[in-house]
Order: C-alpha cells, then structure tokens, then sequence
C-alpha cells in the first residue's frame, strides 16, 4: 500500500533515473541504506519526542493543520474564476516535508 501512495514521488523518480544512468546494484544498495537511514531517524525521532509531547497535542495539532489546509482549499477553489493565484495545498505541505523550496 505504501509503495503505491508513494509511486511517483520525485526520490522515486530521481532513484529511476539513476538507476537507467549508473550501476543498478549500487543504485538499489544506496537506495536501501538511505531508506534504512530516513526511517531511522524517524523511529528514533517519534520516540523522542513521543516521550516529550502527549499524543493528545499531537493529535489536536494535526486536526488544526487539517482544518486550516480545508479552509485554505474551500477558499482558493471558490474563487477559481476570480483570476486569483491557487494555493495547491497538497504540493506546499510536500515540499515542506521534503525541504524543497519549490512549491
């Protein structure tokens, strides 16, 4: 189920065309340790601040994001014919995961 929300994702993209223009074997030994790595750090990161932030903050915070990504959405699509710019909500919060500046 991850693999097909994931699919398509620019690291998944760029691992492709890596792959196409280098050692395959390498490519897949560099993607497993970095994967390896990233979902380390995000185990040993939840863990740390899991037994410094209650799960009720947690949980409030992200309901709050949640209803300011829909306010932002019901706002922007309502005034698609007002010439406005769009804020695609989904690309921003992406990039913002990710650490690009390009959305």
């Amino acid at each position: 189920l991850t693999f097909l929300a994931e699919w398509g994702d620019r690291s998944q993209i760029a691992t492709i065309s890596l792959a196409a223009h280098q050692n395959p074997m390498g490519v897949i030994l560099g993607a497993c340790v970095g994967h390896t790595i990233c979902t380390s750090m995000a185990v040993f990161g939840g863990e740390w601040l899991g037994k410094r932030i209650s799960s009720r903050v947690v949980a409030c915070g992200g309901g709050f994001l949640f209803l300011i990504f829909a306010l932002i959405n019901f706002f922007s699509s309502s005034s698609l014919g007002s010439g406005e710019i769009v804020v695609d909500t989904a690309a921003v919060a992406a990039s913002v995961m990710e650490g690009t500046p390009d959305a």
